[in-house]
């Protein structure tokens, strides 16, 4: 098993570190896996480095273990995610001066857009991947604007960065290991790709929203194309708090809770819903009542993800309906009553949950594991997309050398 070929894939999150050691030759598959507690990072910002590095690091030696590696693994994949990671549009402009879209008109716009892009990044900010949304031609949107006749061509980018000094902390993670980051893919992309397969079934207009523990990624799909991306640091430990706070019940107590009778839409009215006995619960609560209403513990719960969900159509402009569907995926996805509050939400639009529905990651199926498996597909087909230029690269220039 060449080394070279084996790569960890970590998806640091507030409450767990997902780790994959993957093979990536002849074919993507999972030699080992660990998920373990997260420690040093709260609410998707790192608070304590040192303990984040060492829960981390704890996580994949548990993964190499599980792997039978011979020796440590060398390069790592990662996920960026949090506040400090944000998203925004610019365009490129040329003049098509022959009538006809070329080739060099293309390069000339994407061009102007890279040129526009950098100018935009503030000096502590850093580009993590730029995703072409669309061509206008004369105005008009294009899939492909190439032998066309315009005047003016358009290239519309979404470029997504982050704060240096938490890539710089992110970095230190596995290099402290020995490890070098050979990929780095926003969350929000990687959970949209362990879903694909199904998601593109349903529909190419399609909102991903992935909620974490400290925060919730989501993207948006028109055509199939990217047109936003964004974080909002609300996710599952907002609702733990909330349900510790209003309850007046121990944090430990609220996450079982939350876990074992969780519903995102309130119901009221029916006596068997209305308490919850606590007696098999180790924490103590603070009042004196051994029971808590299960009403007011799902119009908690209902009243935090609205928030999240409206936050989220604001981001995306949806003044009405959602003209799509929209994938929930992330541990809390699975909650119930989720997908009916979601709906509401975007204008009854057809919710369903999404979990990882590729073939290598069978036994990670679950709406938890989206982003890590998410991203070592997008790190090998990335990796092939590489060696296809480089093979085109070397044809050329044995062309070259042929001619000249």
């Amino acid at each position: 098993m060449a080394q070279d070929n084996i790569l960890a894939v970590i998806d640091i999150g507030s409450a767990e570190t997902k780790v994959l050691i993957v093979d990536l030759e002849p074919q993507l598959q999972v030699i080992g896996a660990f998920c373990a507690k997260t420690e040093g990072m709260r609410k998707g910002e790192i608070v304590n480095l040192g303990a984040l590095k060492e829960s981390v690091h704890s996580a994949i030696r548990q993964a190499e273990k599980m792997a039978g590696a011979a020796r440590r693994v060398r390069g790592a994949c990662l996920a960026v995610s949090g506040a400090l990671v944000g998203g925004f549009s610019v365009t490129g402009l040329t003049s098509v001066k022959s009538g006809c879209v070329r080739a060099e008109d293309k390069e000339a716009a994407r061009d102007d857009a890279f040129s526009a892009c950098i100018h935009r990044v503030p000096e502590n900010r850093h580009i993590v991947q730029h995703l072409l949304r669309r061509y206008l031609l004369d105005r008009r949107e294009r899939e492909e604007p190439l032998g066309l006749s315009g005047k003016e061509l358009t290239y519309d980018l979404w470029v997504i960065d982050a704060d240096d000094t938490y890539l710089t902390e992110l970095y230190q993670i596995p290099n402290r290991y020995g490890m070098a980051v050979r990929g780095l893919f926003p969350a929000s992309l990687a959970s949209a790709e362990a879903i694909r397969t199904f998601a593109q079934i349903m529909d190419d207009n399609r909102l991903v929203i992935d909620i974490g523990a400290g925060t919730s990624d989501f993207v948006l799909f028109r055509d199939g194309a990217v047109v936003c991306t964004g974080v909002i640091p609300v996710g599952g430990e907002h609702i733990t708090n909330d349900m510790s706070l209003g309850l007046q019940i121990s944090k430990e107590d609220a996450e079982r809770l939350k876990i074992k009778y969780g519903n995102a839409y309130a119901r009221e009215g029916d006596n068997v819903f209305a308490e919850i006995d606590l007696d098999s619960f180790d924490g103590e609560l603070k009042g004196f009542s051994k029971h808590v209403s299960r009403y007011k513990m799902e119009l908690i719960t209902e009243v935090r993800l609205r928030e999240l969900f409206t936050l989220i159509s604001k981001k995306i402009n949806v003044e009405s309906a959602f003209s799509g569907t929209v994938f929930l995926t992330g541990g809390t996805a699975q909650m119930e009553g989720i997908g009916k509050l979601a709906s509401s939400i975007f204008g009854n639009a057809e919710v369903r949950i999404g979990e990882p529905s590729l073939s290598f990651a069978r036994a990670y199926a679950e709406p938890k594991y989206s982003t890590v498996v998410g991203l070592a597909k997008l790190y090998r087909d990335s990796q092939a997309k590489s060696a296809e230029r480089d093979v085109k690269v070397g044809w050329f220039r044995r062309l070259f050398r042929e001619i000249f």
